[in-house]
């Protein structure tokens, strides 16, 4: 039944926990308090500042439709619905009336004449909604956090020389230059709602219910300052340096350690780098096989790149240290402003309509950012066709930008994954100091190019003049690293940073396409602009396509830098530092642009065979196969996702097409999938060795290997065989198994779930922290160098050991898994998954209890929705709250690392199973004949102030319970899910 509006009442919840992406500290907590009555307070406030909330057009409890109401016959177009609001605010800003209905999950409805009206409304609603987080984020893309903290916490003034170094406002400044008057016009009108609402904060006009700065810091935006938000979001995606860094300081510190020349059990594992940290998956699926159009053979292994065998380069270590640590300053930076944790990624597929019940094609996305509140994204419908123009689209906008980026029009639908394609190099760059005032230099190409100087003010509160960050730029690759410059006997050697997103492009412009394209030829054309950023984009057309294609501007790289041969480490790659003295340099056309890699060599598909396409973040076309990335077609990336997601969902949708009758609901389900990778992998060998283990207690001597770990585990033998029955049980889903009253499978599959991932984060400590302790000293700020890519190396040394450097063919097993710590003892597998499994259940029986039963997942695997905005005490804003009396530590939650419901968390969590990063949408599409008919699931809710009732609605009666509700698209359909209407007026 429709409804206008919705309570405010409380809802049971589920989620998971997170820790605080600590957006500000509590320093600058106490400088909002010292704000005093200029200040925007966040929290609820009495029942008197409800009301004068309500008074003031802030959204709070609409009475439910009456049944005299639905008697007299449901509402049909727009005009058939009461007005609850008519402002004329915006009118020197419209050419004619704009029409906004906010749906009763919160999603507003745009209705203008044209696309400019629609954006200056759009502008001045999101900031309505968002004005807070929209703040925040705009003065971290900018590098401005420390205008109002800086004095308190000088960690904001390190934020922000990270995003002057990084440029996103430079950059912003040079994408404006080379858009279309139109496209110009229309960042402009957005800035113009927005700045609207800036001005009635600071007028004191509304209240801005979850703020806590004073209200004239919300200053007029400016175009520049809405694309600088894009280019971070960008470089959040694509941008890898740090990669690059690490790489190379790893490569460094496990040649020292591992010397090919040294003890006997260092050199044994001297090749093994690479079985630490490996460029192959684990699972071997790939969005399509081999690149497409190569010539006779569409196998990417067809055209191997040509071999020179040489050395590395080798950067100064304590280069390579100092850019390590500049690159996770900037990446800590990223996740303060976006959440989230390492885990970003995306499930994406879509489905011919040859195999669905209805016969047309379905379209699912779930992007994985950090789940914060409010939620990263932004929801709005966009209409002038109703007026007689081209746009009718509906979906996710990043809050403060202008376009939608993930949704659909009345005949595509499309989603987004991140690609992990390479487009950032490090370069070792050879310095000369200047003479007699002249300014230093770097060898290129045989010549001395003067480095220049970039000076950046970062105005601090407190402080009467501004702090100067004096920025050095290679012009031909870009910023050196700050703290990276080091005196070597050869020279001074500095580390610099090339990055596509230096360059100006215009995803503006792709997006605006995809709101008008009518054909995959059309969409396909629109993304070509989308070249910084990383995405691919999978879509459904109402026309019967689906469609799978990116255009990302990837670099060529000559031959002489990719030829590194993993197995000896001799040569050059770009997923290292590379030389910049000119021989490994981008290809540039006549005018300096970057060349990128040929169309036919950058994954896309169209219709295959197979009825499906599906991307995860995986290695899409098999370049890292055979674990090495260098010897194929083209050189694309070499860090994809390990690929567990993209093997489950493949499995899915090939015994969902082998049925032929494929539902939108079978598209929620899988997107909600929560079997267990990692488990699915490992659990038939884990429960074979414990069962040795039981035959060695037994009869001793029966299994020599373990006949010490099993003397030693005497007193928890008995459990740990109850442990093995378990796991031997167990169906491989991971419910958390708390709430309500689950059945006894459930509960059993909770408890289940409890134990290997407990097990499975002390087998990785046991099997590969000796190979770790050897980084870099062993310990960093107490931390090990450890990767999460060591679940892949976890998984082969248990499933395909033969695949690892480290395979030893007399016992047919890894020699990873003999602790280097014990020169008079051999470990084995069997022997660290029996420590494994006792230590686990110690740990299960110290965090749960004795009672097994109380084991479930759900007590350990949560998820808290921080909030972005920060208050003083208990957050409102936090969901749930931290005195929340049911979920103090966060929503219980199903899923493990590398589900296809995405809720990682780290290989070598020992304590913490929480979780922050995951989907921002559970969109699926189908394309009818009559348009698109969606339905999705957003995290959280529209609207930033707790006292909405749009505030958490969508995270408790949808995302947090996997549940899915209509998108109203059509007029009537708009119409009848209506909550309240706005007619703005105009001049």
């Amino acid at each position: 039944m429709a409804r206008r509006g919705t309570s405010d009442a409380a809802f049971g919840y589920i989620g998971p926990m997170t820790t605080r992406p600590f957006y500000l500290t509590s320093a600058l907590l106490l400088l909002a308090a010292a704000c005093g009555d200029d200040a925007v307070s966040l929290d609820g406030g009495s029942d008197g500042d409800v009301e004068a909330a309500i008074d003031q057009g802030q959204e709070m409890n609409v009475e439910m439709t009456t049944d005299a109401e639905i008697d007299a016959g449901p509402a049909q177009v727009l005009e058939d619905l009461p007005v609850d609001e008519s402002l004329d605010v915006l009118s020197e800003h419209l050419t004619d009336v704009v029409n906004a209905v906010r749906d009763e999950l919160g999603m507003w409805h745009i209705y203008g004449a044209n696309l400019r009206d629609v954006f200056v409304v759009q502008g001045f609603l999101q900031a309505r909604d968002r004005a807070g987080q929209m703040e925040l984020i705009r003065r971290s893309a900018m590098g401005r956090l420390a205008e109002f903290g800086g004095a308190l916490d000088p960690g904001l003034v390190d934020d922000d020389q990270a995003a002057r170094f990084a440029g996103h406002a430079r950059n912003a400044a040079a994408i404006f230059a080379t858009l279309t008057v139109e496209e110009q016009d229309l960042i402009v009108a957005h800035t113009e709602g927005i700045n609207v609402y800036m001005e009635q904060i600071r007028d004191s006009t509304v209240r801005s219910p979850s703020v806590l700065l004073a209200r004239s810091l919300f200053t007029d935006w400016s175009p520049v300052e809405v694309l600088s938000i894009a280019r971070l979001q960008a470089a959040s995606l694509s941008f890898d340096g740090e990669d690059d860094a690490r790489n190379s300081e790893n490569l460094a510190a496990w040649q020292e350690n591992f010397p090919v020349d040294g003890a006997p059990e260092l050199v044994a594992r001297a090749g093994a780098f690479h079985d630490l940290f490996p460029f192959q998956p684990s699972p071997r699926v790939y969005n399509r096989d081999g690149f497409p159009n190569v010539d006779e053979d569409t196998g990417s292994r067809a055209i191997p790149a040509p071999r020179r065998p040489g050395p590395n380069v080798r950067a100064p270590l304590a280069s390579l240290r100092a850019a390590t640590d500049h690159f996770a300053r900037m990446e800590a930076h990223y996740r303060s402003i976006f959440g989230g944790d390492e885990f970003r990624g995306s499930n994406s597929w879509v489905v011919s309509g040859e195999h669905t019940v209805s016969g047309f094609p379905l379209m699912a996305n779930d992007p994985h950012l950090g789940l914060t509140s409010p939620p990263l994204f932004w929801q709005a419908h966009l209409n002038t066709a109703r007026a007689g123009g081209d746009v009718n689209t509906a979906g996710q906008m990043i809050a403060g930008t202008p376009v939608n980026l993930l949704g659909f029009n009345e005949d595509i639908a499309w989603g987004l994954t991140t690609s992990g394609y390479d487009v950032t190099d490090v370069y070792m760059e050879q310095i000369t100091p200047g003479e007699g005032g002249a300014p230093d230099t770097v060898l290129f190409n045989g010549a001395q190019v003067p480095i220049e100087i970039v000076n950046e003010e970062i105005a601090v509160s407190g402080q009467d003049e501004p702090t100067v960050v004096e920025l050095e730029r290679v012009p031909h690759h870009g910023f050196i690293v700050p703290g990276s410059r080091e005196d070597t006997p050869d020279g001074i050697r500095a580390l610099s940073v090339a990055w596509t997103g230096n360059a100006p492009s215009n995803e503006l412009g792709a997006f605006l396409g995809l709101y008008t394209a009518s054909t995959a030829d059309e969409a396909r054309e629109a993304f070509r602009l989308f070249e910084v950023g990383g995405q691919t984009l999978v879509m459904a057309t109402r026309a019967g396509d689906i469609d799978y294609t990116s255009s990302v501007l990837i670099p060529i790289r000559p031959p002489a830098a990719r030829t590194y041969n993993p197995a000896t480490y001799e040569g050059v790659s770009p997923c290292f530092v590379l030389d910049g003295t000119g021989v490994h340099e981008w290809e540039r056309d006549g005018e300096g642009n970057i060349v990128g890699v040929d169309e036919r060599f950058i994954p896309h598909d169209r219709n295959p065979d197979k009825g499906f396409i599906a991307t995860a973040n995986a290695d899409p076309v098999g370049v890292t196969d055979d674990g090495d990335p260098h010897n194929d077609a083209a050189f694309i990336g070499c860090n994809f996702a390990a690929g567990h997601r993209l093997a489950r969902v493949d499995e899915r949708l090939r015994e969902l097409v082998a049925g032929d009758a494929i539902t939108p609901a079978d598209m929620s389900a899988l997107q909600n999938d929560a079997i267990s990778p990692h488990g699915r992998f490992i659990t038939e060998t884990l429960v074979r060795e414990l069962g040795r283990a039981l035959e060695e207690r037994d009869a001793p001597g029966t299994h020599a290997d373990l006949t010490a770990a099993v003397a030693e585990a005497a007193d928890a033998i008995d459990d740990v065989a109850a442990a093995r029955d378990r796991l031997a049980a167990w169906s491989f889903d991971t419910p958390a198994g708390v709430e309500g009253d689950p059945d006894a499978t459930i509960v059993a599959d909770s408890i289940a779930t409890s134990i290997f991932n407990l097990v499975f984060s002390h087998l990785a400590a046991l099997a590969l922290d000796d190979e770790y302790d050897f980084f870099i000293d062993g310990v960093i700020d107490g931390e090990r160098r450890r990767t999460n890519r060591a679940s892949t190396t976890l998984d082969l040394m248990v499933t395909e050991p033969e695949r690892l450097v480290s395979f030893d063919e007399d016992t047919g097993a890894s020699i990873l898994w003999d602790d280097l710590g014990t020169s008079d003892v051999t470990e084995t597998m069997g022997e660290r998954m029996l420590r494994a499994t006792v230590a686990a259940l110690a740990s299960l029986e110290d965090r749960l209890g004795n009672d097994v039963d109380m084991w479930r997942w759900g007590r350990l695997h949560t998820l808290r929705l921080n909030a972005q905005v920060p208050a003083l005490g208990v957050n409102p804003a936090d969901i749930p709250r931290t005195d929340d009396p049911t979920f103090p530590d966060g929503f219980p939650r199903q899923g493990d690392r590398g589900v296809v419901d995405a809720s990682s968390f780290g290989t070598f969590n020992l304590t913490s199973f929480s979780y922050r990063s995951g989907p921002q949408q559970r969109l699926v599409v189908e394309l009818t004949p009559d348009g698109p008919r969606a339905v999705n699931a957003f995290p959280g809710g529209n609207v930033e102030n707790p006292n909405s009732p749009f505030f958490r609605n969508q995270m408790d009666e949808l995302w947090r319970v996997n549940r899915t509700a209509p998108v109203p698209f059509t007029e009537q359909e708009v119409v009848q899910a209506a909550a309240s209407r706005i007619v703005f007026a105009s001049e």
